[in-house]
Formats: structure tokens, C-alpha cells, sequence
């Protein structure tokens, strides 16, 4: 409460005015703030001066802060721009090199073009020359083939006129007569046996040297070869004179292979029928020069007049076998 006077000394009565400034307050109401005094204005005037020198540090951190950011950045852009400089300066220097690349190329292409057109210059004249060349060669070829074919229409001429003289003096030998002589079967091998008599004979005019002859059974008609490849084999050599003839007994045997591979290309309703041939072939020459021999083929069809042949048919008399030049060789018995 505030602290009361005493009245006046001189008159003795209270200061009523003391009482009526203080401040009035409610009834009831007993927080009464007192009057600040001295102490408490000096506090709160070092709690201001405090906060004042916080906030001026905090903006001294804020503006140390705002300058190290600027110097960082500052530094980052520098860095950049030294970048950007390499960058440009390297992509001048590819640029150079891009230019002076082209410029080779360019520079190559028109020599090379240059030399290729001197190139086919060059290869016109060389074909042209080449082609003139050609066709004079070509000319000199027609002119030696066509001289060629002359000289051969010449001497074929000739060599037809001495063939045409040869031909009418030559030796022509053929068979001029085939006979059987024996017809046998081995029961236990069923091997046929035949001795067939042959007589060739000489027709032409001039002497035939070195004959050979050969003949072989079959019954394989799938096989339509003559023998004349085989009579190298063969070391009998006869001489014939114009007109003269010589009669051979030769010996034709079959196996049972050479039955059963003829069954083989047969109607198998024929059971073990045998359809027998002889082939035959005779050569000779007519000068001891002369390198390719004549040769004359044959072919006989062998038949038993009272039946079939099988492979189980016995012996059959000669009599009763005929011997007929096959069709099928036109130049049976023919001398050529």
C-alpha cells in the first residue's frame, strides 16, 4: 500500500491530497502493483540492450552467411565459365579439324576423279584399240577356220576316194554257216553244255589278217551286249584269203547263275524255262598298218524243235536244235 504522510507540521491537518492521487483499486482486489522503482527500469534496459546485441549478431551470421553463399557461387560460376570456355574452345578446334577433314576429302575426291576420268580416257582408247584387235583377230581366225574346213573338205575327199578303192578291194569276213553239234544238261550242277560248229568265210578281195573269234551262251535276254571287247583275250589269230572259208567247233557252256539272272527278267509263269542265245563277234584286218580293226558281230536264237528248253531238259540229240540269227542284232552274221 502506498505508504501514508503526516498532515502539514505547520497546521497539523493530513495531506488529503496524498490520499486522493493514489491509485484507486477495487475492493477485494489485494495484488497492488506498487510502483516500479529504479532497479527494475535498469534491468529491464540491460534485457533490451541484450536482445539488441543478439539480433545484431544474428544479422551479422545472416550477412557473413549471404556473403559466403555470394563467394560460392561466385566460384561455381567461374568454374562454369572456364568450362564453357574448354567446351568452345574444344569445339572450335573439332570444327578446325571437321573443316580441314572435309578439305582433304574434297581436295581426294576431285584428284581422284580427275585421275578416273584420265583412267577412262585412257580405257577408251585401250578398248578402242583393243576392240580394232579383236576384229582384225577374229577376221584372221575366220579366214584360217574357213581355210581349215577347205583343207579338210580336201582331204576327206581324198580319203573317201582311197576308202572307196580300199572298201572294193578290202577283206569282208561273216559267218556263212552255224551248226549245232551237241546239246548236254548235268543233272546234279544243271549246267548246260553245247559245241556249236561255226564257218566264217572271207567275202572280199583282199586277204584278212590277224581273224580272232569269240562266242558265249546266255540266257539273260536284260543283256544285249556283244563280246567284241573280249577277244583281246583271245591269242588265235588266222589268215583268210579272198573267197576262203574255215569251220571252228567252239565250246558254249551256261552256269546256274547265268540261268537263275535270266529267270530274273522272265515272266515267272514260264517256271524254269530257258530262252537260250549266242553272241558272238569276229575280227580282223586287212593290212598290217591299219590300226583299228573290223569287226563283225552275231547272234544266234537257239530253239528244240519238239518243246520248250528248261533247266531240267536232258540231253537233246543236235539234230533236233535249230540255230536262227536273232532279229534283234540287224548285223548278225553281216561282215562290216
Amino acid at each position: 500500500m502506498p505508504e501514508e504522510k503526516d498532515g502539514d507540521p505547520a497546521t497539523g491537518q493530513p495531506d488529503t491530497k496524498a490520499v486522493l492521487e493514489g491509485p484507486i483499486q477495487a475492493a477485494g482486489y489485494k495484488g497492488i502493483p506498487s510502483e516500479p522503482t529504479d532497479n527494475n527500469s535498469g534491468t529491464q534496459q540491460s534485457s533490451a540492450t541484450d536482445i539488441a546485441k543478439e539480433i545484431k549478431s544474428g544479422e551479422k551470421w545472416i550477412i557473413g552467411i549471404g556473403v559466403l553463399t555470394l563467394i560460392i557461387n561466385s566460384f561455381i560460376a567461374y568454374i562454369y565459365v572456364r568450362q564453357l570456355q574448354a567446351m568452345r574452345s574444344a569445339n572450335n578446334l573439332t570444327q578446325s579439324a571437321l573443316h580441314v577433314a572435309n578439305q582433304n576429302s574434297l581436295d581426294a575426291s576431285k584428284q581422284f576423279q580427275a585421275q578416273l576420268s584420265h583412267f577412262d580416257a585412257s580405257m577408251g582408247r585401250t578398248e578402242l584399240l583393243a576392240i580394232h584387235a579383236g576384229e582384225q583377230a577374229k577376221a584372221g581366225q575366220d579366214a584360217a577356220s574357213a581355210a581349215q574346213r577347205n583343207a579338210d573338205i580336201a582331204k576327206d575327199s581324198v580319203q573317201a576316194t582311197i576308202n572307196g578303192f580300199h572298201n572294193e578291194d578290202r577283206a569282208w569276213v561273216g559267218i556263212s554257216q552255224a551248226k549245232t553239234l551237241s546239246y548236254t544238261t548235268d543233272p546234279t550242277t544243271h549246267r548246260v553244255g553245247m559245241t556249236v560248229a561255226f564257218t566264217y568265210r572271207n567275202y572280199g578281195r583282199s586277204a584278212a589278217q590277224h581273224v580272232r573269234f569269240i562266242a558265249e551262251l546266255n540266257s539273260d535276254f536284260g543283256d544285249t551286249s556283244i563280246p567284241c571287247e573280249k577277244l583281246a583275250a583271245s591269242h588265235m589269230e588266222d589268215v583268210l584269203l579272198p573267197t576262203q572259208e574255215q569251220t571252228l567247233n567252239w565250246a558254249l557252256n551256261l552256269t546256274t547263275e547265268q540261268m537263275v539272272r535270266g529267270w530274273s527278267h522272265q515272266n515267272p509263269q514260264m517256271g524254269r524255262m530257258l530262252f537260250l542265245k549266242i553272241s558272238g563277234c569276229i575280227e580282223y584286218t586287212d593290212r598290217d598298218d591299219e590300226r583299228t580293226p573290223h569287226r563283225t558281230p552275231f547272234s544266234y536264237m537257239v530253239f528244240w524243235t519238239k518243246s520248250y528248253i528248261t533247266a531240267d531238259t536232258s540231253s537233246i540229240p543236235a539234230t533236233e536244235i535249230d540255230l536262227e540269227p536273232n532279229d534283234m542284232n540287224p548285223n548278225t552274221g553281216q561282215a562290216k
